[in-house]
């Protein structure tokens, strides 16, 4: 029975996910860019549902870390596996702060050196993700069961991701329903950190249009995450250092403008779908983009370190 019950929430969570990522993608198309001139991107977005308004709980208005990675694997780019935290670390961490910030970091590292097949240090990771969660009291989460699975799962690169959101979740829910919410949301900042470093790495390594536009969207995301940290400024050291650096993240971000136009018929019906038609651009600042690419990185070796 609580299998049963477990594999329902599962289901929930991915169609949420689901959806959260439709969304996103759906808001990344293709892009030129010029020297000197404004990125330009034509966007095609498919609405069968209304979007709902953010919610107090952080989990359902920030996009499961695998967005990333999935994204990067559309992309047909590969992992850069020294990026990644190494899971040898683990022993680095020993406050509760620390640890539910790694548990994000893992998550999106085990996901991430899997994109396309199993990594070698998969096991290790799994070990370490187990480790960190029973230390700050998800035992009752990460069991002997969801050891076994994500072990048999390791070769199975997508349904390892569906299930690492599905882990995700669940620990968010366990946590927030154990009045425990200041650690549940470490753990989505962690994991966001992570994600956003790795994407704003690959970037630098492999520049395209694509890349940038989809990392010009986390503008969004970073939006919502400061809202569901902020309240937490001058409770710790951890929280501050990591909500100093969001906002002023956020700062760069906030010169990009973004402008759309509505091509006409602004909205066909293609096979029972409303599809809404038009191009968006954006224009950035070089400088804003460069200050935003550092920031991302010394915020992400703060918290590993």
């Amino acid at each position: 029975m609580k299998l049963k019950t477990q594999y329902i929430s599962f289901v929930r969570y991915i169609i949420i996910f689901f959806i959260v990522g439709v969304l996103i993608f759906l808001f990344t198309k293709r892009c030129q860019k010029q020297v000197s001139s404004p990125i330009v991107m034509t966007d095609t977005i498919t609405e069968t549902f209304p979007i709902p308004l953010p919610s107090k709980d952080i989990a359902y208005y920030i996009p499961a870390p695998q967005i990333t990675s999935l994204y990067l694997k559309k992309l047909g780019i590969y992992p850069n596996k020294s990026l990644v935290n190494l899971y040898s670390n683990i022993e680095k961490y020993t406050t509760s702060e620390s640890q539910a910030l790694m548990l994000g970091v893992y998550i999106v590292d085990l996901g991430y050196i899997n994109l396309y097949r199993e990594d070698e240090n998969t096991e290790n990771y799994i070990k370490s993700i187990s480790t960190l969660a029973r230390n700050i009291g998800l035992g009752s989460v990460f069991t002997a069961d969801l050891y076994r699975k994500l072990i048999q799962l390791r070769n199975n690169q997508d349904s390892l991701q569906n299930y690492l959101a599905y882990i995700f979740l669940s620990s968010n829910e366990y946590l927030k329903t154990n009045t425990q919410q200041r650690l549940a949301n470490l753990i989505m900042t962690g994991a966001w950190i992570e994600s956003f470093y790795l994407l704003c790495q690959t970037y630098k390594e492999e520049p395209s249009s694509e890349l940038l536009t989809f990392l010009y969207q986390q503008k969004f995301i970073l939006d919502n995450l400061i809202q569901a940290v902020k309240i937490y400024y001058k409770t710790s050291s951890t929280y501050d250092y990591i909500i100093e650096s969001l906002i002023e993240m956020a700062y760069n971000f906030d010169v990009l403008d973004f402008k759309y136009t509505y091509k006409n018929p602004a909205v066909t019906k293609e096979n029972n779908i409303y599809v809404v038609h038009n191009s968006c651009e954006i224009t950035g600042s070089a400088s804003a983009l460069e200050k935003i690419l550092g920031l991302a990185e010394d915020l992400r070796y703060k918290i590993v370190q």
